[in-house]
């Protein structure tokens, strides 16, 4: 009896020890796996400048989201973020209903460079996206139900675009700020592509 109770508390010690170097070590895996993955689906550079995620708390943020041009389209990036911090209801993520908290999103920046109407570094990665992202399957729950969401708070504000063609030269335009609160709480959920 006392070799598996010296069993068990080594492996109760490993577990531990491994559940501590992800939580010590997971902002720099998501950082790492953002920049090494991105690309295979973009078709493009991904840079990002920090992660600050917990996997206690529920709540998690991304700073500096850049994606790259695509090859063959000079000016500016065609998409960068300067902030997203979203903050999840942790008691629910096991129901059928999942509560997020937040979602905020700030400044973010889109820039369309149009070579033809049908030619364009947005429409280059859409398509990079598409082909390389896997059959569309909305989430479900455990029930096989379609997953929904409440969004109590969404917030977007500081965001830009400009659009630039050869021809027509640079247009920029801000886009006005958004708040959102209640999403999906009159339905008792909405599917995540509603919502």
């Amino acid at each position: 009896i006392r070799g598996v109770l010296i069993l068990l508390a080594l492996v109760a010690m490993g577990v531990a020890g491994a559940i501590a170097w992800l939580a010590m070590n997971l902002n720099d895996l998501v950082q790492s796996g953002v920049e090494r993955h991105g690309p295979d689906y973009t078709g493009t550079a991904v840079t990002l400048e920090a992660a600050d995620l917990s996997l206690f708390s529920g709540e998690g943020e991304l700073r500096g989201l850049v994606v790259a041009n695509p090859e063959g389209f000079e000016g500016g990036d065609p998409f960068r973020l300067g902030r997203v911090r979203v903050a999840l209801d942790t008691a629910t993520l096991t129901d059928d209903v999942i509560v997020v908290r937040e979602i905020v999103i700030e400044e973010a920046e889109i820039n369309a460079i149009l070579k033809s109407l049908r030619n364009s570094n947005l429409q280059t990665i859409l398509d990079n996206v598409e082909a390389a992202a896997p059959a569309d399957e909305a989430p479900t729950a455990e029930t096989g139900e379609p997953l929904k969401v409440i969004i109590d708070r969404f917030s977007f504000t500081g965001g830009g675009a400009s659009v630039t063609a050869a021809q027509a030269g640079t247009v920029e335009v801000s886009i006005p700020d958004v708040v959102l609160t209640g999403i999906g709480r009159k339905t008792n959920g909405e599917t995540v592509g509603e919502a």
